[in-house]
Parts: structure tokens; sequence; C-alpha cells
């Protein structure tokens, strides 16, 4: 009782600070030093009022309050560590929920993968013997039916394409997922790139009315990629031109090279992409107008596959759209000096 007599003085400030430490760390209030820092706060504030000049030894409070008050400060801090505890507790139990939904959606993705990849393995096989017989009969037997049967023929053999087509698509959405996406690099040329893409892609316009055109002069540079990837980038953007666009319409593809930097254009006359779908344009699965898929083909993977390609590339796609008046997409890659000539041999 003596050192509480003697009020806020140095003896009795010793044990205000101790005792709530010593309850805070026994209630495990380390996860919300909080508490304790107000509790230390209170007691160094009635100590500074104590040591303001309070004459002798009279006693700032009364014996009464320094215990009211020394308890208090105990039982608030094994309180805040009580609840301290149960929050951790709480922290730890949602973490670990966490990690197992986690963990089960990982598994999940997993099987899904791989049963993609088998059932487009397995229906690849019959599907090439399909095709192999409709070009046999096409080749060989085409004059001898009449027209509603080369009108069926030319139907199957669409459709065997566009289901291709399909699990190709399928199978590079796997492999980009699982992160298994084959790419070679090599030094591609520009202006080879474009006009091979053009040449390979000129007879699947024309069957649609739409010829391709090149906004000249290209550039004479180098690009480091993968070329059959970046073929793969070109004609998709030119499938979607060409497929939204009328019969009679033209989509033309240009490139500038400016700082170091590649920008290849694809643009169309088509409707335009609705506003709607614009936020969802690179999404997979994504198609902007059903009717024209159906009519004309068309995954829904394609953009989603390009703009991957591209940003393995270290590039980036985006577009330009108007309702009405075309759609023109951007393709910016890095470029690089080109590969240094052969030597001949002295």
């Amino acid at each position: 009782m003596a050192l509480l007599e003697r009020g806020l003085h140095s003896e009795a400030m010793f044990w205000f600070v101790l005792l709530p430490l010593v309850a805070a760390f026994l209630a495990g209030a380390p996860v919300v030093p909080w508490f304790v820092g107000a509790c230390l706060v209170t007691a160094f504030a009635l100590f500074a009022l104590g040591a303001a000049g309070v004459p002798g030894d009279v006693p700032v409070m009364s014996t009464q309050s320094q215990l009211l008050f020394f308890f208090g400060c105990m039982g608030a801090t094994m309180f805040s560590g009580a609840l301290g505890w149960l929050f951790e507790r709480g922290r730890e139990r949602a973490l670990s929920e966490i990690a197992a939904r986690e963990l089960e959606i990982r598994d999940l993705l997993r099987v899904k993968g791989e049963f993609v990849s088998i059932v487009s393995h397995e229906l690849r096989t019959p599907l090439t013997s399909i095709r192999g017989g409709l070009g046999l009969l096409t080749g060989m037997h085409l004059a001898e039916l009449s027209d509603q049967g080369q009108e069926l023929l030319s139907l199957c053999t669409r459709n065997v394409d566009r289901l291709g087509a399909l699990i190709d698509d399928l199978l590079d959405v796997q492999a980009l997922t699982s992160g298994k996406f084959e790419f070679k690099p090599d030094s591609v040329s520009i202006a080879g790139l474009i006009r091979g893409c053009v040449d390979t892609n000129s007879g699947y316009a024309a069957t649609l009315g739409v010829r391709l055109e090149i906004h000249e002069p290209l550039p004479e540079g180098f690009i480091h990629g993968d070329e059959r990837r970046l073929q793969q980038v070109m004609a998709n953007l030119i499938s979607n031109a060409v497929k939204y666009s009328k019969s009679g319409d033209r989509v033309t593809l240009g490139a500038l090279g400016t700082d170091g930097q590649l920008e290849i254009s694809v643009r169309d006359r088509g409707p335009g992409i609705p506003e709607e779908f614009r936020e969802r344009m690179f999404q997979a699965f994504s198609q902007a107008d059903s009717k024209t898929t159906r009519e004309r083909g068309g995954t829904g993977l394609g953009l989603y596959i390009t703009q991957a390609i591209v940003e393995r590339h270290g590039g980036s796609i985006r577009f330009e759209t108007a309702v009405g008046a075309g759609t023109t997409f951007f393709v910016r890659l890095p470029m690089r000096e080109p590969p240094p000539a052969a030597s001949e041999p002295g």
C-alpha cells in the first residue's frame, strides 16, 4: 500500500506500466498492440499529471481510485488480448479454408485441361480420316454427283474444317493455360510476314467476296519471334475482318515502324463492334454476333489466343472501332536489328 499512497510518483509508475504489460503477454495481446499502447499512454498521462507540481506527498488520486484504475487497465488489456486471440483463430481458419478451396479449384482446372486435351486428340484421328475421305470423294467423283450431292459434299467439308479449327483452338488454349505453348523464336521479316499472310488468306477472303490489300510501303525491318505463331495472329485477325465484311468490301493490312516498335494494322469496313461487347473482346468464347458466327464459322477463341501470342512476344494488341464504320486492330511488337549477313568464303 505504501507505493499506492505515494500516488503517481516513479515507483507507482513502474507497477502501472509493468503489470499491464505482463497481463497483455499472458492474454496473448501482441496481435492487438494498440490496446497495450492505450494503457501505457493513460498511465504516462496520469504520471505527468502527478508530477506537474502537486505539493508534498498528497496523492492526486485516492488509494481506492488508484486500485480501480490499476485493475481496470489489467482487465481491459486481458479482454483486448482475448479478443485478439479469437480474431487470430478466426483468421487462421479462414485462411485455411481459402487454401483448401484454391487447391480444389486447381485440381478441377487440371482435370478439365486433361479432359479437353484427351478429347481433342481423340477427335483428331477420326476427323483426319473423314477429311481424307471427303477430299478423295471430291477429287475423283465430284463430277458424277448431282448438284444436290455436290452441295451436300461441300457442306460436309466446311463442317469438318470448322470442327478441325475448333479442336486446334482448344488445344492451343489448353497449351496456353498449362504453360506448354511452344515458341521457336527467330528473325522474321516484317514485309515477308504480311505479304505471306495475305497470299495465304486471299483464297478464303475470295470465297466471301472480300479482297485483301496491303497499304504500301511496308517496313523492311525484322522482329524476333515465332513465325508460325505470328502467322497465326495475322490469320486470326484477317479471318475476323473478312468474316464481318460484306461482299465487295476490302480488308487493308499495313505496318509502321517507329522508335524500335512495329505496329501492324488490320482494318475492315464492317459494322463495327457493339459498345456492350468491347470489354469482352479478348475473352475466351466471346462472340459479338452469333448469327455471323453460325453462317461463316468461328469458335470465339481466336482473339483470346491472339492476345496471348502477342503478349508472349513482348507486345500488345488494341483496337479502334465505330459502329457502322468498321474496326481496326493494331498489333505492337518490338523490332530488332537485321540478322548479320553470312560472310562469303575467301
